[in-house]
């Protein structure tokens, strides 16, 4: 049986969301708020104008939890997605303190985009491009893999 993180975790999904907003506070965020609608958790925070947002995705969670039944299932993917988040965004945070992150960099993935749908996780923007085939590179590691090329060996 596979290790799932935070299977046996206690904390409610309403205290990991509070424990994350507390630890963005802290790390210089200038506001946080939580929205609970139709039962999905969605933490928002600003960084110096810059919109955030943090929802803990339960996909990887749901059919790899053992001895739930199905209608515990659900809840407990969904506090241990929260556990887990809460566990990734601490890790981020300390690495800010740290002074080996800015905010920026920590937590880009979670920039919030204006489109014309309306705002959208930077994240999920530049997945779609990767794997659309659409990004735009910028030739940067083409340029170190030419220059740190591995000398050929002689045949013979």
């Amino acid at each position: 049986m596979a290790y799932i993180p935070f299977q046996n975790t206690k904390i409610s999904v309403v205290d990991s969301a509070s424990k994350i907003m507390a630890m963005l506070s802290d790390t210089g965020f200038d506001e946080t708020a939580q929205v609970n609608k139709s039962g999905e958790i969605k933490i928002y925070a600003r960084y110096k104008g810059a919109e955030f947002q943090f929802v803990a995705n339960i996909t990887g969670f749901v059919d790899k939890l053992p001895c739930y039944k199905s209608e515990n299932r659900k809840e407990r993917a969904r506090q241990c997605a929260w556990a887990f988040l809460r566990s990734h965004v601490k890790m981020i945070c300390d690495s800010i303190k740290l002074g080996m992150l800015s905010p920026m960099e920590g937590f880009s993935g979670y920039l919030l985009l204006n489109t014309r749908d309306g705002p959208v996780p930077m994240a999920e923007v530049l997945i779609q491009q990767i794997e659309s085939g659409t990004f735009k590179k910028t030739g940067t590691l083409d340029q170190l893999f030419i220059e740190h090329k591995p000398a050929e060996k002689e045949r013979g």
